[in-house]
């Protein structure tokens, strides 16, 4: 049963949990429109492509005032920090192992990375990429970080956590 003030816990709570699968997968649809990933030739990492989606999914109902950001926040913190395996985000460019914990990961990563730079450079990096450029290349310019850079504070970012 859903709380009278929900929280992120209450993840099986249809009205919210339909409002972040729908901005999840309305975000898919939108990375697609902008010819930054296809079905048929996945150019981007998937920690982007899902971490994305979901930052999108939990701004939607915090944006919503459904449920606190501290709340998100404090879940996704707790599910990343007692994961079974801790996986590097590199690893995540491709491999998603369930142990790990990824969608909170992928996350707390992506929200880093607004912080670090902004929700529009998303726009900018999806647009180089569908002109041609590799994802690699496109990322410093776009986010104003080297992609080493971004791995680096991220992970020294979850050692805190």
């Amino acid at each position: 049963m859903c709380s009278a003030t929900p929280t992120a816990a209450d993840s099986c709570c249809s009205w919210h949990r339909e409002i972040e699968v729908l901005g999840h997968e309305y975000t898919h649809q939108w990375q697609y429109a902008l010819g930054c990933n296809s079905v048929f030739d996945r150019k981007m990492p998937r920690w982007w492509l899902e971490g994305m989606a979901q930052y999108v999914s939990w701004r939607s109902v915090i944006d919503g005032g459904l449920v606190p950001e501290t709340d998100v926040v404090t879940l996704l913190t707790n599910w990343t920090k007692y994961a079974r395996i801790r996986a590097p985000p590199q690893q995540l460019e491709a491999d998603f192992p369930n142990d790990a914990s990824p969608n909170s990961v992928v996350y707390l990563a992506t929200a880093q990375l607004v912080k670090l730079s902004s929700a529009s450079a998303f726009t900018t990096f999806c647009a180089r990429v569908a002109a041609g450029a590799a994802w690699q290349t496109a990322f410093e310019p776009s986010f104003g970080l080297s992609l080493s850079d971004f791995y680096q504070r991220f992970e020294t970012y979850r050692d805190g956590l």
